[in-house]
């Protein structure tokens, strides 16, 4: 959501996502989810959970900042290597301590990190830097730019 404030979940509206299946050898695996306005600090309480072989299995709970977008980190152990593999799923429980609507949250993105790989930016949308690639490719581009120019002078 590019403005949080329309995109708030309460305590009712939990929900759950699936990731793309990963397939290949990996040690270690993190789930990190984005989320905005997480006051955890001050008894909000969202919860998340990934199955584990069908199981829902508790990670532990959110933790931010006020009015900020923060991605909270999630060691997951070997056992969910299997449901990575075919695609891990995730829950939230939104403001597990109430049922009236006292806390709200949004998320932005859900991003898995095997063997310590790169976390996009935790804001909402894709992330603003470009890869080595996409850098090199405008360089050569910008470069040919130069010399078609330079040679019709």
């Amino acid at each position: 959501p590019a403005n949080p404030l329309g995109n708030y979940r309460w305590y009712n509206e939990d929900w759950g996502w699936t990731h793309n299946a990963i397939t290949g050898s990996f040690t270690t695996a993190t789930l990190n989810i984005s989320a905005w306005d997480v006051d955890y600090s001050q008894g909000e309480y969202d919860e998340i959970f990934a199955f584990d072989n069908g199981v829902k299995t508790s990670l532990g709970f959110l933790a931010g900042a006020n009015d900020a977008w923060a991605f909270t980190t999630f060691t997951l152990t070997s056992n969910f290597f299997d449901d990575i593999a075919n695609g891990l799923q995730v829950w939230i429980d939104i403001d597990t301590t109430h049922n009236y609507q006292n806390w709200a949250v949004a998320l932005s993105k859900s991003a898995l990190s095997l063997d310590g790989g790169k976390l996009p930016d935790p804001k909402p949308g894709p992330s603003n830097v470009p890869e080595p690639g996409t850098l090199a490719l405008r360089g050569l581009g910008l470069l040919g730019m130069g010399l078609g120019r330079r040679r019709k002078a």
